[in-house]
């Protein structure tokens, strides 16, 4: 089936271009949150229903979970307060990021494309971002349900026994080892519903098969938050991966990442996102996090974007000078004071 072919077509919920519609209708069916779009429309009450926001919203109960297809048609910004259930989001085609708020060290933060998924647990405030052409695939998990499922896997020696949304990887690698097997029964759970049409009563076997789905995100998640992971998740992370991190490191550049918040925004472990560096791009992550500073560095100072070097250095997380100066020489063959004269 193509991708941006909707999925669980024969229970949409809501198609709208109000957005006050939108927020209530899917309020409804997951919880309250706050709604805002990010476009050239994002401060115009009067521009409502324009500049491409239009939800569309499928959502099929499955057994004790639920299985959502959504689609907002623009860049959009989701807050909530806390979820009641765990969330797994698993973008169709486009991109979608996920934060907890938090802005220091200790933030959760990630982005999935094609090939991921992002994961909120319950209990914490969430900041999600939409780009346009954004459809995705979710599953709807109350918190009871992985709890249970959580206790019975740890006690059989198979997976961490933590709670709530503690210690979660907030992106899963789908191409390989227990995401990919996960995306798999992903996408037999959403075979079997279509199956099904609007059809009554669901089946003993659907059952069966919503608490294996539930039991295989458990596993991926353990593999993703630094357990015992199978041999393809030990490799290095494949170009895909690699491609996402460097995303990510180019988005949060000004932030004060280190190789493991760029691992667990991908969803891979340190071992695997260095390896994957060194394979496909030759060099470290925090080698190609300087590397993109010294050059929004030089972006300001050729821009004139900043009064002094020490300005621009502070606003992209360079606070060491003479370490910026050997560097910038380096890079760029002069120093910044004389790309800064440039403009004057």
């Amino acid at each position: 089936m193509n991708v941006l072919t909707p999925r669980l077509a024969a229970h949409r919920l809501l198609a709208t271009t109000d957005l006050d519609e939108a927020r209530e209708g899917v309020a409804g069916e997951l919880c309250p949150h706050d709604l805002f779009p990010r476009g050239r429309w994002a401060h115009d009450d009067d521009e409502r229903g324009r500049g491409g926001f239009s939800l569309r919203h499928h959502r099929a109960p499955f057994a004790e979970v639920a299985l959502h297809w959504i689609d907002y048609g623009s860049d959009v910004e989701v807050r909530v307060a806390g979820m009641p259930f765990w969330l797994v989001q698993v973008p169709l085609a486009g991109a979608a990021s996920v934060d907890d708020g938090g802005g220091g060290r200790g933030t959760r933060r990630g982005v999935a494309v094609v090939g991921s998924a992002l994961v909120c647990g319950p209990g914490s405030p969430w900041r999600m971002r939409y780009a346009p052409g954004t459809p995705r695939v979710m599953l709807q998990v109350p918190s009871a349900l992985v709890h249970r499922r959580r206790e019975m896997a740890g006690l059989a020696g198979l997976a961490g026994r933590a709670t709530a949304g503690a210690g979660i990887a907030p992106v899963l690698d789908l191409t390989t080892g227990a995401g990919a097997a996960f995306r798999r029964l992903l996408d037999v759970a959403l075979d079997d519903v279509e199956a099904l049409g609007s059809a009554g009563p669901v089946p003993l076997a659907t059952r069966s098969l919503a608490v294996a789905l539930v039991d295989s995100l458990i596993s991926a998640q353990h593999a993703a938050s630094g357990g015992e992971e199978p041999g393809a998740l030990r490799a290095a992370a494949n170009r895909s991966c690699v491609a996402r991190a460097v995303r990510y490191v180019e988005e949060h550049c000004d932030e004060p990442l280190t190789t493991a918040d760029i691992a667990a925004a991908v969803g891979v472990g340190v071992r695997a996102l260095q390896a994957g560096y060194a394979q496909h791009l030759g060099e470290t992550p925090m080698a190609h996090l300087r590397t993109v500073r010294l050059h929004r560095v030089r972006e300001d100072l050729s821009a004139g974007a900043a009064e002094s070097v020490t300005e621009a250095a502070a606003r992209w997380g360079l606070t060491h000078l003479g370490r910026l100066s050997v560097q910038y020489r380096e890079a760029f063959g002069e120093s910044p004071s004389a790309t800064l004269r440039r403009t004057r």
